[in-house]
């Protein structure tokens, strides 16, 4: 529906909380004054392609202590210290033009409608005098005849009285998709977002349910709902993640609904992170879990092919909220009709933990998940004497951090070449077919190349140059090319470079605003995804018990480099098979009511794989295993 609204003179709204307003097609703001807008701390704009501004006499920027231009990786710098300007060459009166923006392009607002005439009410019927005359009389009761209106004959009735009001009649409230508990309550809140600040090393948890599906519209929200303690501290999401298929309803199950366009995804449950030091925010989160486990396997043993309700814990310690009502849970994959005893169900396979750290203790090994951290298996942490060697003679402003910061980048830097090599990835305006390469993978967010990672880093590379002062970053630039030379060709090494340089990210949606250490002066932090979660870390997942019973699979026996080298020579079995691969996995959905896929041997997990070369292809287990 539309609303339109006409204000003829002055409007005023105070908000004592927080305003939030979402607009999914074009915002128009146009006023004929002045517009003031004052922030109290931070004002941030986000475009997705481009910000225009433009001013008919003049456009004054201001700053207190800093104004900075970044683009394609070269900067202008304004600070006490002077004017900056850094980039691949500074050109003066030579080459280039001005760039121009698209300009503005609002239409007006439409006015309310007229309200439509209305009708005047009939006049009032008036009682003969006679009629009047004849009741008193009888000793009736009735409004006497007024002496002066004796002569006229007719007299104006009173208002008729009221009619008698109906009986309380009983309220039926009809409860498909709610509990009948008392505490669950049919209303949506939106979910917080992440924090960003932590005073120390900070941890979050991504965790995939399996035993039941979440269904929604095709580009939804990721994010459904959220689970939050009694004081009112978010613990973590409810999310969708990988994409099951479209979604079938049961017929008796629609109530009219219409599913058209829903698919099914598996659900992910997101903390929020918190300190790694804070036990009680780890404990709450790790109970929180294990909660929702067993409330979801009494949800769809219930109400399967129901949308989920906010509810909290008998204990009252956690509490379900809903930001998205327009989802369904069904168990399974979603096609059987009725609850067959699923349990709900985590697997250390679909587990995976982030890690934030400050960015410029990296590399130091200043405390323990520092060295964790720097047990990666692309980090050259010998790259840090070797900057020092080729930097001795030149005056630096922190010569450790600079040599941190080119171990780091560097690492990375050769790591995306390598990858590039081995996948076939397109970098910048690299191309693999030039070195002979056929393309194997999707891209750098492809599930197979962020695996070879194995420690991924999550933070785009370049932000650790903000640790460093305008000429240490220069010189720390300066170096990376040259080592990339000894990996890759020419082209590679220099594109690779090109592409980090202009915010390229390690493999996508990156995590580019967390800070650390004190609030009044915050220091840049960089995350990581261990794809696999070390032994160090275990304590920070959720024991499982009985409904949440813990699933393991064939690859969970393996971890670190050893299950990247099963799964890739698993892989390379697979890829020889012919069509007896094939054929086995598209009998195996049809067996589990699943659609047939296009390519199987690229829509199968690997953990799929793996349990079809251990059964038809014994010998090739052992060997593979055994190395």
């Amino acid at each position: 529906n539309d609303q339109f609204t006409h204000v003829k003179h002055n409007h005023h709204l105070t908000v004592e909380g927080e305003s939030r307003e979402s607009v999914k097609g074009s915002c128009i703001l146009m006023v004929d004054g002045s517009l003031h807008v004052k922030s109290g701390q931070v004002w941030t704009n986000e475009s997705g392609d481009e910000i225009h501004i433009k001013a008919g006499q003049k456009v004054v920027i201001e700053a207190g202590s800093e104004i900075t231009v970044t683009a394609g990786g070269s900067f202008v710098k304004v600070d006490p210290a002077g004017v900056h300007l850094s980039g691949a060459g500074v050109n003066l009166n030579s080459g280039g033009s001005a760039g121009s923006g698209s300009g503005f392009s609002g239409d007006l607002p439409l006015l309310p409608g007229e309200l439509e005439l209305q009708k005047s009410p009939a006049p009032p019927q008036t009682i003969l005098y006679q009629a009047l005359l004849q009741a008193e009389e009888a000793s009736i009761p009735a409004v006497r005849v007024c002496p002066l209106e004796q002569t006229q004959g007719l007299v104006s009735p009173p208002p008729p009285p009221p009619p008698p009001l109906a009986p309380p009649q009983p309220v039926l409230v009809q409860a498909t998709n709610l509990a009948s508990d008392a505490r669950v309550r049919n209303t949506t809140k939106p979910a917080p977002e992440f924090g960003t600040h932590f005073p120390t090393s900070s941890i979050g948890i991504e965790n995939e349910l399996s035993g039941l599906i979440v269904a929604m519209p095709a580009n939804s929200s990721q994010k459904f709902g959220y689970v939050k303690n009694a004081k009112g501290e978010a613990l973590f999401m409810l999310t969708k993640d990988m994409n099951q298929g479209s979604y079938h309803c049961p017929p008796h199950l629609k109530n009219g609904r219409d599913y058209t366009g829903w698919q099914t995804h598996t659900i992910e449950l997101i903390t929020y992170p918190c300190a790694m030091d804070d036990e009680k925010a780890v404990e709450d989160r790790k109970a929180g879990m294990l909660w929702l486990a067993k409330y979801f396997t009494s949800h769809i043993s219930q109400f399967n092919h129901q949308t989920l309700a906010a509810t909290s814990s008998d204990d009252g310690q956690f509490i379900l909220e809903i930001s998205n009502v327009n989802h369904i849970i069904a168990a399974g994959n979603g096609v059987a009709a009725d609850y067959q005893g699923q349990t709900i169900s985590m697997t250390p396979s679909g587990q995976q933990v982030t890690v934030g750290v400050s960015a410029k203790l990296f590399g130091t090994g200043a405390n323990a998940e520092l060295r964790l951290l720097e047990l990666a298996p692309w980090y050259k942490k010998s790259l840090k004497d070797k900057f020092l060697s080729l930097t001795r003679g030149e005056r630096l402003d922190d010569e450790e951090t600079a040599s941190s910061v080119f171990a780091y980048l560097t690492s990375i830097y050769i790591k995306t070449a390598e990858l590039s090599k081995k996948f076939g990835i397109y970098i910048n305006e690299w191309q693999p077919e030039s070195e002979g390469i056929t393309p194997n993978a999707n891209g750098l967010t492809d599930p197979k190349v962020k695996n070879a990672w194995e420690i991924l880093p999550r933070t785009k590379p370049s932000k650790m140059l903000e640790v460093l002062s305008a000429k240490d970053s220069r010189v720390v630039r300066s170096k990376i090319t040259p080592e990339l030379y000894s990996v890759c060709s020419n082209d590679l090494a220099v594109n690779v470079f090109q592409y980090f340089q202009n915010g390229g990210e390690v493999a996508g949606h990156g995590i580019n605003n967390a800070t650390i250490g004190d609030p009044k002066s915050p220091q840049p932090a960089i995350l990581f995804e261990f794809r696999t979660v070390p032994n160090a870390l275990q304590g920070y997942l959720p024991k499982v018990e009985s409904t949440a019973k813990t699933d393991t699979k064939l690859l969970d026996a393996f971890e670190g480099k050893k299950r990247t080298l099963v799964n890739n020579q698993v892989d390379d079995v697979i890829q020889n098979s012919g069509d007896q691969f094939d054929l086995w996995y598209q009998n195996y959905r049809q067996s589990i009511n699943m659609p047939p896929v296009k390519n199987a041997k690229k829509s199968a997990s690997a953990n799929h794989k793996a349990e079809w070369v251990k059964a038809e292809k014994p010998q090739e287990w052992q060997r593979i295993t055994s190395q």
